[in-house]
């Protein structure tokens, strides 16, 4: 968790968390460490607002297995392991093939996206698909100037290199993590 001085921020891997801590680094919040984003908010409720970012669960999913099979080092930090699901199960699938792998995880850790989501209890979400607006928005409601946050920051392609889904898979993912997809208004 990253305790800035208008709000704390802390969220899973893969969902833009570097975009958006450059961003705050460039609209003069410091730059931190990204890893340290990774790790979620203390069980203890403080009085700041608690912000974090989600991703719509097939691509993060898909953004996951490029992951683990990227032969080139990851860029986010601690990546999977950081994790904030005991035993973080998805370490255990399989990943000779994304088909395999999405099939693993519907027989065995069906719904872990948006469980894993969950534990970051923030009070308010970002969703990665929104940037940067919903940046803009929240700096808008923190009442920063947005000359000190309209920075040109390119925004990460959410979508290169994401493994292609078969439809049928993929809907049952959707069906998976139909919580998550409501909660934050994704449709599949």
């Amino acid at each position: 968790m990253i305790a800035y001085s208008l709000f704390e921020f802390a969220t899973a891997p893969g969902t833009g968390a570097l975009w958006m801590i450059r961003s705050l680094s460039r609209a003069g919040f410091g730059f931190v460490q990204p890893h340290l984003a990774c790790i979620p908010f203390p069980k203890s409720k403080s009085d700041c607002l608690r912000v974090s970012m989600v991703r719509h669960p097939c691509d993060w999913l898909g953004h996951y297995f490029n992951s683990i099979n990227s032969t080139t080092p990851v860029r986010t930090v601690g990546n999977i392991r950081v994790l904030p699901i005991a035993d973080n199960p998805l370490m255990l699938l399989p990943t000779d093939s994304f088909f395999h792998f999405i099939e693993s995880y519907l027989e065995q850790c069906p719904g872990i996206v948006g469980a894993m989501f969950e534990c970051y209890d923030a009070d308010s979400y970002i969703r990665a698909e929104d940037l940067p607006e919903a940046f803009y928005q929240l700096m808008d409601s923190l009442g920063i100037s947005r000359s000190l946050y309209e920075c040109r920051i390119s925004i990460p392609d959410l979508y290169s290199g994401l493994p292609e889904w078969e439809p049928e898979l993929r809907r049952k993912v959707c069906r998976a993590e139909l919580k998550m997809l409501e909660d934050f208004d994704y449709h599949c």
